[in-house]
């Protein structure tokens, strides 16, 4: 490791002695893929913030040790430990080449064993040691973030970190059964939620609807969070979801969300082998029809999507998402107002794939 690399390192470990030592630290562990996670929560921060998408994960009783340690640290709300002079400087250079992004921009830097990675407009920043298996997810004030942050905690941190290891994250819908299942993608309302819900309370399990893990060479989509979000107009498809809305004061503008753990922990799977890629498009016609999609079709939906929901700059996501496509059959499912054909069809569909 270089002299920056060895800098920062010491600069992290002596960071994180001093805010866990300052602060009341919850430790919370998860079991995703064949991982556990521990979630490291500093400071008196709201925890469900963190925890609620991702509850049907939560180990009770674990004694296994974590392969990846994530500390959330809010500089409001923990005691006022500040970054270390590496990082500061690195925030600092971030704001001043965001003044020429009105929006915003995000910046990364990778320095021997370590991944950085700043949102300015959103104020947050990803530090993953990957020597040391050790992530920080840090905000300024967790209060200013966006409603539909709550849905997809540390999704930057668990995309770079998993990608070591031969998984990728999409942005999509992934319905099943542990024999078998689908991923539905498609840019934000093309109608993979809607399918995704559909077949909500039958035989087929929901392992997600907007963020979706996938181990590359097993092609198995694994359970990341179990939150379905719709937009208001989508509710009277599904009144009984519409009574589970957590955020009804906000989803006008940030979707209405659903905790399904709390609810119909049933209808959840952690997991399934990924059998089809399925394109959503909704014609208005009453009956829903599949028809033969290309790989090229897949790769088109699945990457600018995903790119813009994990807020990434990684391009080998396109050359993965493309190998993905290229393995499996791709179909447009072009769905019907009747709702419960959407369903039997998917369900049908994975009888002959």
């Amino acid at each position: 490791m270089d002299s920056t690399g060895t800098q920062i390192s010491t600069d992290i470990k002596n960071y994180l002695a001093e805010v866990t030592s300052a602060n009341r630290v919850s430790k919370k562990s998860l079991q995703i893929a064949e991982h556990i996670i521990e979630v490291n929560i500093v400071g008196n921060q709201d925890e469900s913030f963190y925890t609620a998408a991702m509850s049907h994960l939560l180990l009770k009783d674990n004694h296994q040790a974590a392969d990846l340690s994530i500390y959330t640290c809010d500089q409001v709300h923990c005691s006022d430990v500040p970054l270390p002079p590496s990082i500061q400087e690195f925030i600092q250079d971030s704001e001043e080449k965001a003044k020429q992004h009105p929006l915003g921009a995000t910046y990364e830097i990778k320095v021997g064993s370590f991944f950085i990675q700043y949102k300015q407009q959103v104020q947050t920043l990803t530090i993953i040691d990957y020597s040391e298996g050790i992530a920080i997810n840090w905000v300024y004030d967790a209060d200013l973030l966006m409603e539909w942050e709550k849905s997809f905690p540390f999704r930057s941190i668990l995309y770079y970190w998993f990608n070591k290891f031969g998984y990728i994250i999409i942005h999509g819908g992934a319905i099943g059964t542990r024999h078998g299942g689908v991923i539905l993608a498609g840019k934000s309302g093309s109608g993979k939620s809607t399918a995704t819900l559909a077949c909500l309370g039958g035989s087929l399990k929901y392992v997600g609807d907007d963020i979706v893990l996938v181990h590359l060479k097993t092609l198995i989509a694994y359970s990341l969070y179990n939150v379905a979000k719709l937009e208001v107009h989508q509710l009277k498809l599904f009144p009984t979801l519409a009574n589970w809305v957590s955020n009804p004061e906000t989803m006008e503008s940030y979707k209405a969300n659903i905790f399904i753990d709390n609810h119909q922990p049933e209808w959840l799977i952690h997991s399934f082998p990924i059998k089809a890629i399925l394109l959503p498009r909704f014609l208005g016609r009453i009956d829903t029809t599949i028809i033969q999609a290309t790989a090229a079709d897949a790769a088109k939906a699945l990457f600018p999507s995903s790119m813009e929901v994990l807020t990434i700059t990684d391009l080998s996501l396109f050359r993965n998402l493309s190998d993905v496509s290229r393995r499996l059959p791709n179909y447009w499912i072009e769905t019907g107002t009747d709702t419960r054909q959407i369903y039997k069809t998917i369900e049908t569909l994975l009888t002959t794939v």
